[in-house]
C-alpha cells in the first residue's frame, strides 16, 4: 500500500499537522503537491476533460485534478493499492490497526475498488452485514451517495474506473466517486469511520484553513453547491429505492474520532 497527502505547497500549517499523524501511525508516505491555479490553466490546454468546461471553482478543478493524477500514477506505475489523504484529516486512535487489518485482508482476496474511511456525519444507505476488522469496526458495501474525498483506499482497478467515469464528467471530485451509479464499482465504507476531515468535527477542530473553502462562498446557479444541494434529495430516492432490500439500512456513518491517534 502506498499513501499519498495531498497537499499544496502554501499550505505548511497542513502538512505539519499530516506529517505528525502518519509519522505517529508508523508508516511511510508521499507528499503529492497539489496542483494550483497555474497547473490547472496548463492541463486545460492539453486535456479535453468535461471539468474544465464545467461550473466547479478553480480550486475545485485543482483538487479533482490532484486525485485524477495520483490514479493515473498507481496505474502508470503498477501500484496494487493506495491510501489518498487531503491534508485536513484526523485519525482515530486505532487507525493503524484498522488499517493493517484491512491490508490483510486485501492480502488475502479481497476484492474493492475504493473503500471510504471518512464521514461527513451523513445519514447514507450500506448493507447491514459486512466484514468485521475489529470489534467495533466493520466494513459495509455502500449503497448510497457520500461526499469526501479526504480519506479513502483505492485498488488499480478502481483508479482504472474512476478515470473513465472522471473523464466523463464535469463534478467535483467527491461526486465523482461517490455517487450515482455505485453498483458499477464495488465501493465500501468503514463503519465507524476512522478518519474525519477537521470541518466536520465538533469538538477538537485544529481551525485549518480551508484552501477550497473560500472560493465556495458564492451560491450562484449550476455550481458545484448546487450539485451538493441535490445529494440529499438523490439520497432520498435511493432510499426509497432500497426499502424492499432487507439487508440495507440508513445509517448515520459515525466517527470514532475522540481526541487524535
Amino acid at each position: 500500500m502506498k499513501i499519498f497527502v495531498i497537499n499544496l505547497d502554501k499550505s505548511t500549517d497542513r502538512l505539519s499537522h499530516m506529517t505528525a499523524q502518519i509519522d505517529r501511525l508508523g508508516y511511510a508516505w508521499e507528499r503529492f503537491s497539489a496542483l494550483g491555479p497555474a497547473q490547472v490553466e496548463e492541463m486545460s490546454r492539453t486535456l479535453d476533460l468535461p471539468l474544465f468546461r464545467g461550473t466547479c471553482s478553480a480550486g475545485e478543478k485543482g483538487a479533482a485534478l490532484s486525485h485524477y493524477s495520483i490514479w493515473k500514477k498507481v496505474v502508470e506505475e503498477g501500484i496494487d493499492d493506495a491510501l489518498v489523504l487531503e491534508d485536513d484529516v484526523h485519525f482515530c486512535r486505532d487507525a493503524r490497526s484498522l488499517i493493517d487489518s484491512l491490508n490483510e485482508k486485501i492480502s488475502r482476496g479481497f476484492r474493492y475498488d475504493i473503500v471510504k474511511m471518512e464521514t461527513s456525519l451523513a445519514g447514507i444507505i450500506i448493507d447491514r452485514k459486512g466484514l468485521n476488522l475489529s470489534a467495533r469496526t466493520g466494513l459495509h458495501r455502500l449503497r448510497s451517495n457520500h461526499t469526501g474525498a479526504g480519506a479513502y483506499l483505492i485498488s488499480r482497478e478502481g483508479c482504472r474506473k474512476m478515470i473513465e467515469r472522471f473523464s466523463a464528467s464535469d463534478r467535483a471530485v467527491d461526486l465523482v466517486m461517490f455517487s450515482g451509479d455505485l453498483e458499477a464499482t464495488h465501493i465500501y465504507q468503514l463503519h465507524p469511520a476512522p478518519c474525519i476531515q477537521d470541518v466536520w468535527l465538533k469538538s477538537g477542530k485544529k481551525g485549518i484553513a480551508s484552501v477550497i473553502g473560500e472560493e465556495r462562498a458564492e451560491w450562484r446557479p449550476g455550481s458545484v453547491w448546487v450539485q451538493r444541494a441535490k445529494v440529499p434529495f438523490r439520497g432520498v430516492y435511493d432510499f426509497l429505492q432500497t426499502l424492499r432490500v432487507w439487508n440495507r439500512g440508513l445509517v448515520k456513518i459515525r466517527s470514532c474520532y475522540k481526541d487524535g491517534i
